[in-house]
């Protein structure tokens, strides 16, 4: 068994000497390929210092490896947040995502391509994050499925990831994980389960703590601390758990590292070479301000503009500077006060709040409104064979048969409980021939039109010799259910299954079993869902039948609604009768080619400060030539053709400018209409005086 070498390379010296030394310790010479030919390309995140980047190209070129690229972005430019270059401290690299070939090449577009060699760092070459991308080659269980990443890093022999180390008012820390995020030419949704993804493309980790920034949020206001450390280790998530016992806190502080240790996680074998004793002076994040942070929702627009805002550029829109200024300077002032921290936590919290309110009202009465998601599978399938498949339908048909005996209500629905879970059952017949409906309506999406589905992820897993889905594994996200759960804080159902369909004459029928639950929403979530000829196919009935137990909330977990028997059977009965009815709605949409999906499209539209900046800059140029138009002279055209009169201006001066008596040149007809008009309002005047 292989064992994964993490080395702790500290107090020797200057970043060339501890790069050598934790490479050379962690075996990065004899995980490189043979062929010295083929490219290395290093990722290096935001916090490093170009020195640890020079060195381990050098190194590389002294070891024969003389194609070497960094990666790059066309047109970055970080935040100035402090440091004398920007960074933590001098040399740097501040902003989102490898700005290293910046820092030592120059802009990228200049830079040598990827793979030249004329001579250490002087051939070195530049991986634009942002340009050429190919597919990721990410699997179809993957949430990163169909994402693409430059080709540079994509194709290359050997991929090095180097790191910053820095604290972070939302993460805690920021190491390897989070620099993986880096290499996507967009932020992605869910972070964590991107950087677990990521992994699979990196092939060495190192992380630069020669110069750490420390503090309530080191990655976006600097606070320098020299920390004489270098990590490297062939495996990501062991050296994240590394940097943060140096750091002295919990590795599953990270939502990324807390993610990556559940999948894939650590090695099999690993061991430590060198000191973990903690960084002398260091400062974690307190604990409110993660707590404010992690009050925000992760898909939410609140949280994306805060974060965006405490890095974004100096020539990015005018609001999201401002909130930048103000986010940075709050920060900045707690990390010398703690009444301003204790402010900026309250401030969070509150925000925190109301925009929970919004998503509850959302969920309740705006389900247009909410995000849908895709996400990863959540499972393993290699961890499942045919025979978990074949099992998932003979495994309900006692319940089903429970179900079935069970007497129907006055609307045809069955409800009972079965070992403190609610099984359910109803049907439909639906005035559509039974062949056309099978063909509209894809047996294996059924879970998919189910009412209140905001998404998920579906792989097929085998095929019949007529290439229909049989076995499959599927992830599903639905809004809390009941929706006013929601409003005492319940989460989204989310739920991971195993599925097998049958193909028979005249019927149709896909059962699952649901074998995971990524956030504990679910204790069971099994049934089934048959499409049957009816009237010698005619017709259509569906059948669906339920075995569920989901988590409540605490407040609900507190009121013990089995207490009053009474009242839970209405409140469960009317919350599965409003659920299914819909969901028979929407098979029947679905048959008639109807819009039936709640949610809006989750794919990134701009950040609403963009928009923002956008109307005020129309008001700017609207206000400009409002004022322009003002100082125009009297009784001459503006440039667009508007003549301007003064309030002081006598009528027959008004009336000489208008016949033209050197005025302004308007028109004789228009003159002449103008004294007609005058003369007969004159006239009628008069006349009604003498009577």
């Amino acid at each position: 068994m292989t064992v994964v070498v993490a080395a702790v390379a500290r107090d020797g010296g200057d970043a060339g000497r501890l790069v050598e030394r934790a490479v050379a310790g962690a075996g990065l010479w004899a995980a490189l390929p043979a062929d010295t030919a083929l490219t290395v390309a290093i990722a290096a995140g935001r916090g490093v210092a170009p020195a640890v980047v020079e060195s381990l190209v050098g190194l590389l070129y002294a070891h024969g490896y003389t194609s070497v690229a960094v990666t790059g972005r066309s047109g970055h430019a970080g935040r100035h947040t402090g440091g004398p270059s920007g960074g933590p401290a001098g040399g740097h690299v501040g902003g989102r995502a490898g700005g290293h070939a910046d820092g030592l090449l120059g802009d990228s577009s200049d830079a040598p391509s990827a793979g030249s060699s004329e001579g250490p760092l002087g051939g070195l070459g530049v991986i634009d994050l942002g340009a050429d991308l190919v597919s990721g080659g990410f699997a179809a269980e993957c949430g990163l499925h169909g994402v693409s990443l430059a080709r540079g890093w994509v194709e290359a022999g050997f991929r090095i990831s180097v790191a910053g180390c820095a604290t972070h008012p939302e993460q805690g820390y920021t190491l390897c994980l989070a620099a993986l995020c880096d290499l996507l030419p967009e932020p992605p949704a869910d972070r964590a389960e991107a950087a677990a993804e990521l992994l699979a493309l990196a092939d060495f980790h190192l992380i630069d703590a020669v110069e750490s920034s420390h503090g309530p949020a080191g990655t976006f206001v600097p606070v320098p601390l020299a920390t004489g450390t270098v990590v490297a280790c062939a495996d990501g998530v062991l050296a994240d758990v590394v940097g943060a016992c140096l750091m002295g806190v919990d590795p599953a502080t990270s939502p990324l590292v807390a993610r990556a240790l559940a999948d894939p996680g650590l090695p099999a074998a690993y061991r430590i070479d060198g000191d973990l004793t903690p960084f002398a002076g260091w400062r974690n994040p307190p604990r409110p301000l993660l707590d404010a942070m992690g009050r925000l929702a992760d898909e939410g627009a609140l949280r994306r503009t805060i974060l965006a805002a405490a890095e974004a550029p100096r020539d990015a829109d005018r609001v999201l500077v401002r909130i930048g200024d103000v986010v940075g300077g709050a920060l900045r002032a707690g990390e010398r006060n703690p009444l301003a921290l204790a402010a900026l936590c309250w401030s969070l919290q509150a925000l925190g709040t109301a925009e929970a309110a919004v998503r509850s009202w959302q969920v309740m009465f705006a389900k247009e409104r909410v995000a849908r998601r895709r996400t990863s599978l959540g499972l393993r399938l290699g961890d499942y064979a045919a025979a978990d498949y074949e099992a998932v339908a003979t495994l309900l048909e006692p319940v089903e048969s429970l179900i079935d005996a069970l007497p129907a209500d006055e609307h045809g629905m069955r409800l009972g409980l079965l070992d403190g879970s609610t099984v359910f059952g109803c049907e439909r017949t639906v005035a559509a021939p039974y062949a056309d409906f099978a063909a509209r309506v894809d047996i294996s999406r059924a879970i998919s039109y189910m009412n209140d589905y905001l998404g998920g992820c579906v792989v097929p897993v085998a095929t019949d010799e007529d290439g229909r889905v049989v076995w499959q594994a599927e992830r599903n996200l639905y809004l809390p259910q009941p929706n006013y759960l929601a409003m005492f804080g319940g989460d989204v159902i989310d739920v991971c299954k195993l599925e097998s369909i049958r193909y028979e004459p005249g019927r149709r029928k896909i059962s699952w079993r649901t074998v995971r639950s990524p956030n504990g929403s679910a204790l069971f979530d099994d049934g089934s869902v048959t499409f049957a000829a009816a009237d010698g196919g005619r017709r259509t009935t569906i059948t669906v039948r339920v075995r569920q137990r989901f988590t409540l909330p605490l407040f609900w977990q507190v009121v013990d609604l089995d207490a009053w028997p009474e009242l839970k059977a209405a409140l469960v009965a009317d919350a599965y009768r409003q659920f299914f009815a819909a969901t028979m709605d929407n098979f029947e949409a679905r048959y008639e080619d109807r819009d039936f999906r709640i949610g809006r499209r989750s794919e990134p539209v701009g950040r609403p400060t963009e928009r923002l900046s956008l109307l005020l800059d129309l008001a700017s140029v609207s206000a400009e030539s409002a004022r322009e138009r003002l100082r125009a002279p009297v009784g001459e055209l503006d440039a667009d053709g508007f003549e301007h009169f003064s309030a002081d201006d006598r009528p027959e001066d008004l009336l000489s400018r208008l016949r033209g008596d050197g005025g302004s040149p308007v028109s004789r007809p228009v003159a002449d209409y103008l004294r007609g008009l005058r003369e007969a309002i004159t006239r009628d005047f008069g006349r009604g005086r003498q009577r």
